[in-house]
């Protein structure tokens, strides 16, 4: 397994419809989908399991026992995570088809422990350029050596749609 993708969910399975399927469009496939309901009080969580029948997509599936929060539900889910590389979209998000292949490239490409993407903020019809992480514009940043951060890092731009995702290697525990 290359990417776990871990999603917290709560109360937001109705949300999900366009999540999955940009999932299903993705060009890289090596990948499995780590969701946590974090103890959803509507019908989400069933949902989510009937979804999980009739898909292709890998889907992981755990529940927490009481509402603890989206980041309780990540790092319950790091625990689970199978995949090399360990990457994190929210439910109500959706990601570029190519995202994944993109930022394989990238990383492949820089040999790099920590690879970012930008994301865009969408309003109805219009898509407004987000900003990413570092505080610049995504259209300005391309490929950036970050010593500081102990390894190279890849900052690429317009790949993501809602997301600001960052991906890191699983092995390198202080870069989570």
């Amino acid at each position: 397994m290359k990417y776990s993708i871990i999603t917290p969910m709560h109360n937001s399975f109705q949300y999900m419809q366009r999540y999955f399927s940009h999932f299903e469009l993705q060009t890289y496939k090596d990948f499995e989908l780590i969701i946590v309901d974090d103890c959803s009080t509507d019908d989400s969580y069933d949902l989510l399991l009937q979804y999980m029948e009739k898909s292709d997509l890998n889907i992981k599936c755990y529940r927490l026992e009481k509402n603890m929060g989206p980041g309780v539900a990540r790092n319950y889910a790091l625990d689970m995570a199978k995949g090399e590389w360990v990457t994190f979209v929210d439910s109500d998000d959706w990601i570029e088809a190519d995202m994944y292949e993109i930022l394989h490239g990238a990383i492949k490409k820089e040999n790099a422990l920590i690879s970012c993407c930008g994301r865009y903020d969408v309003y109805g019809e219009k898509k407004i350029t987000g900003r990413n992480s570092y505080g610049g514009n995504v259209e300005d940043v391309r490929i950036q050596p970050l010593p500081e951060m102990g390894a190279g890092s890849v900052m690429l731009d317009n790949l993501a749609v809602d997301v600001g995702t960052t991906v890191r290697k699983t092995e390198d525990p202080d870069s989570i």
